[in-house]
Order: structure tokens, then C-alpha cells, then sequence
């Protein structure tokens, strides 16, 4: 009886035991969920009350499109179009409007390189045909505006002409202080962003867009050296050409060994001068035939292609 009544007891204080250990448990998993929610709470709250982080206020981002704009259309037609301005700044920005002739111009070594000029200097100017609704605006921050204007093509127009419109920012704030007491010596530092949107016009059935490619010569790539291409290019029509193309050597057998783009130029009636384009791709050491395409663009219409022959040595 003793025997039985001992082993109840130790069945019964096994049960308690088990039942112990198990609420044991369920206590530690409830007490360990509620630290696990206090902790994410406090550390949100402590997140939340330390604030995200700005750029600075005098900071400024500004961007606009289209980037540039080609009409085509007979003489004596006035076109319109229009160009969107962003000010992604924090602050509003006063936009002056101004127009200039786009060119190039032969730097000593040859090369050409873009130039904007005083409105209506160049011969390809179409700067005066350009007529804008405004020539100052105002951007609130993190807004845009489109700016419309007029291009009033003269009735003997020739050929291709170009001129572009830029953008120049003066953040409001600054220039307000500026404003807000003449009288008073002021020094302020700033940078005024400057974009531009370039215009392209095209009188119909009068462009000759053609050109001619001379000097052309490859230098394959020895001792660390890239593989570079010179050529001397002179825009013979009467209109702008964007000149690219692609490039492609052929190893043995003529199999396809690599290929590249063609460094683009844009140039304007009668420019004459030199650009080149450099690949830095590797090569085994081999012979190779080099067969570059340009494309007198930006239709593409005219294609020039040159030859060579490269040989690869090994490196020492």
C-alpha cells in the first residue's frame, strides 16, 4: 500500500514536474516574444525621432528635356516646340534664359572642339529665327515647368542651322538676399548650373549632308597601349553631321575577333579637323584586319569605310 501510495505520489510529481517544466517554458517564450516587441519598439521610436538626411539646403539638382530638338520644314515656316525644366533643389530657382550660336573650333593640335558663340556669329546661326515666351522663370522646388518658343525660319533659308538655348539657375534665395538691401555690401558664393537644349533646323529640299574622311591610320596595341584610331574629317555639305559608325577586326580565317563603337563628332559646315577613337579591348598576339564603318549621321545615310591591316606582338 505504501508502495503504491509512493509510486501515485512519484507518478503525481512527475506529472508536476512535467507540467512545471512546460509552463516553465511557456513563460520564458511568452516573457522572451514580449522583450522581442519592447526592443523593436523602442528601437522604432528611437529611429523614428532621429530625423532622415537632406541634402543641404544651399545643394541643387536640375535637369531639363528634351536635350535637343531638330526641325525640318520648307523656308519661310514658323515652327513651335517646347523644352520641360526640373528643379529637384530644395529651394526655388530663378532661371535666366539666354541663346548662342553652336560651333567648333581647331584647338592647336588639330582637334575640334565645341564652341558656343555670341548669337548669330557663326554662319550656321539660326539664333535670331528664335523667339521665347519668357526670358526669365521661376521653378519651385521639387517642381517643373515648360518653357514654348518660336523658330521663324526666313524664306531664304539654306542647308542645316543650329544655335542653342541654355538654361542658366540662380537659386531664389540667394538671389533674393542679394536684392533685399542694394545699399548694403553683400559677398555671396554661388553656382549658378548651366544646361542647354540644342536646336537643329533643316530647310527641305535643300540639305547636302556629305563629307569627306582623310588621314585615316591605325596604330595597334603595343605595350600596354590601346588600339587607337586617327583620321582628319571636313564637312563638305551644308548641314550638321553627327559622324560615328562601329569598327571590327577579323583574326584568322576572318573570324570575328572584336568590335567597337566609333567616337562620335558632330560638325558644321566647313569644319575641317581631327578626332580619333581609342579601343581599350585586349588582343592575342596575331595579324588582324581592321574594317571601320562611318556613318555620316544623323540619318545615316552615307557611309564611309576604311581598311587596315594591324599585327599584335607579344609584350615583353
Amino acid at each position: 500500500m505504501n508502495r503504491e501510495h509512493l509510486t501515485e505520489n512519484n507518478c503525481n510529481n512527475s506529472r508536476f514536474s512535467s507540467l512545471s517544466h512546460s509552463m516553465l517554458h511557456a513563460l520564458r517564450s511568452v516573457l522572451g516574444a514580449w522583450c522581442l516587441v519592447l526592443l523593436l519598439f523602442f528601437a522604432s521610436t528611437a529611429l523614428a525621432a532621429e530625423p532622415a538626411p537632406k541634402a543641404p539646403s544651399g545643394g541643387f539638382g536640375v535637369s531639363l528635356g528634351p536635350s535637343k530638338i531638330r526641325f525640318s520644314g520648307a523656308p519661310g515656316e514658323t515652327q513651335q516646340s517646347s523644352v520641360r525644366i526640373w528643379n529637384q533643389s530644395q529651394n526655388s530657382m530663378r532661371f535666366m534664359l539666354e541663346i548662342a550660336d553652336l560651333g567648333n573650333e581647331v584647338d592647336k593640335a588639330g582637334k575640334l572642339n565645341r564652341v558656343f558663340a555670341a548669337p548669330g556669329s557663326l554662319a550656321h546661326s539660326c539664333a535670331s529665327w528664335i523667339q521665347i515666351e519668357q526670358n526669365e522663370l521661376t521653378v519651385q522646388a521639387g517642381g517643373f515647368q515648360d518653357v514654348k518658343f518660336l523658330l521663324a525660319v526666313p524664306p531664304d533659308a539654306v542647308g542645316g542651322h543650329a544655335a542653342v538655348i541654355f538654361f542658366r539657375g540662380v537659386p531664389a534665395a540667394a538671389a533674393a538676399a542679394a536684392e533685399a538691401d542694394p545699399s548694403k555690401s553683400t559677398t555671396i558664393v554661388q553656382i549658378q548650373p548651366r544646361i542647354g537644349v540644342l536646336i537643329f533646323h533643316e530647310a527641305s529640299g535643300t540639305v547636302q549632308r556629305t563629307g569627306r574622311l582623310e588621314d585615316f591610320k591605325a596604330e595597334a596595341p603595343l605595350d600596354g597601349e590601346p588600339l587607337r584610331m586617327t583620321y582628319t574629317f571636313e564637312n563638305t555639305g551644308n548641314v550638321d553631321i553627327l559622324l560615328g559608325g562601329s569598327f571590327y577586326l577579323l583574326g584568322e580565317n576572318n573570324a570575328l575577333a572584336a568590335k567597337g563603337s566609333i567616337n562620335t563628332l558632330r560638325s558644321f559646315p566647313g569644319d575641317h579637323g581631327q578626332s580619333e577613337t581609342v579601343w581599350e579591348g585586349v588582343l592575342d598576339p596575331g595579324k588582324y584586319h581592321l574594317v571601320a564603318s562611318f556613318e555620316l549621321g544623323p540619318d545615316g545615310q552615307e557611309v564611309i569605310v576604311r581598311e587596315a591591316d594591324l599585327e599584335v606582338t607579344e609584350s615583353v
